[in-house]
C-alpha cells in the first residue's frame, strides 16, 4: 500500500480511538472519581415550641359530694349534714355540689353501713350521730368496725343527754325516785328503741343501782322528733334525747306549763361542764332549775366509773363527719383541713346556732378524733362484762 492511502487510514483510527476515550469518560470508566453534585443546602428548622405545663385540676371540680345522715329529716345527724352540705364546698378545691341523702334505721346502723361500705374516694362520707367504739358490743345489724372509720370531725366535746319526764308521772325528778323500788312506790315508764344498746344497759343499771320502781318500754325510736311524739302521745312516762336547748324552739311552752320536765342528766359531762355544774339555761329553764345527774346519783365509784363507760358514746364520738376505710391520705387531708375551716367559719357558727338554738359547736379535729375511739375502745371488754348481766338478751 502506498504511503498516500496509509495516512487517511492511520487519522480515522486515532478518531476512533480517542472517541472510545470520550465514550468511556462519560461512563465513568477510568480511575478518576466522577464528579459529585453539591447536596442541596438545607434550610434552618425553628425550634418546636416548648409543651405548655398542664396546671392540675383541683381533685373535686366537677364532682358531686355525698354527705349520708344515718337518722331521719329533722333529727340531729340530718341537721348536721344540712349545715355540712351548705358550707363544706366552700373549702374544698374544686367547689363541688354537694347533695344530702338519708339512709335511716335501726338507730342509724343502716346509714353506718351505708358509708362503709361506699368507695373510699372522697365522694360519700357520713354525717353520724351516735356511731361509736360500743357499736361493736350493742350493735344490731351492725356490718362495719367503728374504728376502721376514717374520722374527720367531731362537732361537739360532749353532747347533753337529757332524760325527760311528763307532768303528770309520779316524779318530778330522778333523785325523788331513788329507793322506791323496794319501796312499792309508783311504777313510771321509760322508752327506747332496742334491748340490745348501751342506754338501755345504763337504764337497767340504773334501775338495780338507785332501786328505780322502772318499767323500760322497748321498740321506741330515739330521735329527737321521735321522743317529742312519744311523750306528746303519752306512749311512755319518760324518754332520754338530746333536746336540752331545741325543745323549747320546737315545742314551745312545753316546760314553762309544765307538760314535760327535765328528769335528770345522763350524758354529758364537759371540760366546760362538769358533773356538778348546772346546765346553762335553755330560754325556758334557767341553771337554777336543771335536774341532777345521774352520776352524781351513784355512790359506788365503781358505779361512777361504770356510767362513764356506758355514756361515752355521747362524748366526741357521738356528731362525727366520717369517711369509708381506706380513703386515700390526700383525700383524708383535704376533707380535715375543710371540715376545720368550715366550723371556725364565722357564718357556719352563727347559723350553728340558729339550727341548735344557741347550743355552740365544740369541735375536735379529725386525728384527735381518731385517738378518742382507740383509748375509748380500750373499755369495751369491760362493758361486755356488765351488758352480760343487764342485757342478757344481747347473746354475749
Amino acid at each position: 500500500m502506498n504511503t498516500h492511502k496509509r495516512f487517511p487510514l492511520f487519522v480515522g483510527l486515532m478518531a476512533a480511538a480517542m472517541t472510545l476515550v470520550l465514550v468511556a469518560a462519560a461512563c465513568g470508566g477510568g480511575d478518576a472519581p466522577a464528579p459529585q453534585a453539591e447536596a442541596p443546602a438545607v434550610a434552618a428548622q425553628p425550634a418546636a415550641p416548648a409543651e405548655p405545663v398542664k396546671e392540675e385540676r383541683p381533685y373535686y371540680q366537677g364532682k358531686t359530694l355525698r354527705i349520708v345522715a344515718n337518722f331521719g329529716p329533722g333529727g340531729g345527724a340530718d341537721m348536721h349534714a344540712r349545715l355540712t352540705a351548705k358550707y363544706l364546698r366552700r373549702f374544698l378545691p374544686g367547689n363541688p355540689r354537694t347533695v344530702v341523702v338519708s339512709k335511716v334505721g335501726v338507730s342509724g346502723t343502716v346509714g353506718a353501713n351505708f358509708v362503709y361500705a361506699s368507695k373510699p374516694d372522697g365522694l360519700t362520707i357520713g354525717s353520724f350521730s351516735n356511731v361509736s367504739p360500743l357499736d361493736t358490743v350493742f350493735g344490731e345489724g351492725v356490718n362495719y368496725d367503728p374504728g376502721k372509720f376514717v374520722p374527720l370531725l367531731s362537732f361537739r366535746e360532749s353532747q347533753l343527754h337529757e332524760w325527760w319526764i311528763i307532768g303528770t308521772a309520779p316524779y318530778s325528778t330522778l333523785d325523788e325516785a331513788v329507793g322506791q323500788g323496794s319501796k312499792g312506790g309508783p311504777t313510771f315508764t321509760v322508752g327506747n328503741e332496742l334491748a340490745c344498746s348501751s342506754q338501755t344497759l345504763g337504764y337497767r343499771a340504773a334501775k338495780d343501782w338507785l332501786d328505780l320502781p322502772l318499767e323500760i318500754i322497748l321498740g321506741l325510736p330515739g330521735s329527737r322528733t321521735n321522743v317529742m311524739t312519744h311523750l306528746e302521745r303519752g306512749d311512755v312516762d319518760s324518754q332520754s334525747s338530746t333536746m336540752w336547748f331545741t325543745l323549747p324552739r320546737d315545742r314551745p311552752g312545753w316546760l314553762k306549763d309544765g307538760f314535760v320536765k327535765a328528769f335528770a342528766v345522763r350524758a354529758g359531762q364537759t371540760k366546760i361542764i362538769g358533773p356538778n355544774d348546772p346546765l346553762p339555761g335553755n330560754g325556758e329553764l334557767t341553771s337554777e332549775q336543771t335536774p341532777p345527774y345521774v352520776i352524781d346519783l351513784l355512790q359506788d365509784p365503781e358505779q361512777k366509773r361504770l356510767w362513764d363507760l356506758f355514756t361515752s358514746d355521747y362524748g366526741p364520738t357521738f356528731r362525727t363527719i366520717q369517711a369509708p376505710p381506706g380513703t386515700p391520705d390526700d383525700i383524708t387531708e383535704l376533707l380535715r383541713e375543710a371540715t376545720w375551716k368550715m366550723v371556725n367559719d364565722e357564718d357556719f357558727r352563727a347559723d350553728y346556732a340558729k339550727f341548735f338554738a344557741g347550743e355552740e359547736v365544740t369541735p375536735t379535729r379529725g386525728d384527735e378524733l381518731a385517738e378518742y375511739v382507740i383509748e375509748k375502745a380500750k373499755g369495751v371488754d369491760e362493758v361486755v362484762k356488765w351488758a352480760k348481766k343487764y342485757v342478757p338478751e344481747c347473746g354475749f
